[in-house]
This record gives C-alpha cells, structure tokens and sequence, in this order.
C-alpha cells in the first residue's frame, strides 16, 4: 500500500509478512521482499525494474496471477506466474497455470501443472513447453 503525502522513501529493501494465520482478499502491489506464509487470494505484483521478491512459504497459498521478477515457491499457487529474473520451485512447491520465466530452478518433488513458457530474450514470446501428463511413447531404439 502507498500512503498519500508519504515523508520516508522506500528502498525497496522492506519486508512484509503475511502470516500464517492471516487471508488477504485483493490486489497487492509492493517492493521490496514479500513472505507469504498465510493465504492470498488475488493478484500479487512488482515493478519490472524493482528487484522485488516474493517467496511463498511451505504454508502459503497464492490464489491468482503473480507478477514479481524473482519468485520461490514452496508452498501452494493456483494462477499464472510472470518472473523475469529467477523462479525457484522447493520440493514441496505445487504450481498450477502457466509460468513465464527467464532462468527456473526446480527441486525434485515439485509439482508443475501448466505450461513453461522460457523468455531467455525478454522480449515476452519465448518457448512454451507443455507438460503431458502421459508418458510419453518409447521410440525403437528405447525398446532394445
């Protein structure tokens, strides 16, 4: 949130937590660090340029698009995800939409039910690899 006639400037250094105990209805807007060990239903955004970095915690819910450059999951995200810098998926990390990423980390046990979408250029295109859920057929030079 921004206050109106606001004397401090931000640094883009501050943390905001929302705890495991809290539910946040709406839009947030920061900079900075957000921790998210609680549930948010809505939107979650950053500025492109503000090295922001949003980390939902093993707890935590997000319910709704993401927008932030660098982004760690562990927890629980049902909507799309845009981080132009870095996106880290834990072991528990449950994702389900499309994810937009310029470098992705994914550790073993971490669950993806979408779409990857690599932008190594920036220029919002990039490759889009969907996920199957079958396995996918053996060709003859497996089989032996």
């Amino acid at each position: 949130m921004k206050a109106k006639n606001a004397r401090t400037e931000r640094t883009g250094k501050d943390t905001t937590l929302i705890d495991a105990s809290a539910v946040v209805r709406g839009a947030i807007a920061f900079s900075g660090r957000l921790y998210v060990s609680g549930v948010v239903e809505g939107e979650i955004e950053a500025d492109e340029g503000s090295g922001a970095t949003l980390t939902v915690g093993e707890g935590g819910f997000v319910k709704g698009n993401i927008r932030v450059p660098t982004v760690v999951i562990g927890g629980r995200v049902e909507g799309d995800v845009h981080s132009s810098v870095r996106l880290e998926l834990g072991g528990k990390a449950q994702m389900t939409g499309k994810v937009f990423y310029r470098l992705v980390e994914m550790h073993e046990g971490a669950t993806v039910q979408g779409e990857l979408h690599c932008d190594r250029e920036g220029a919002g295109g990039g490759n889009v690899h969907p996920l199957e859920t079958a396995p996918a057929a053996l060709d003859e030079t497996e089989r032996r």
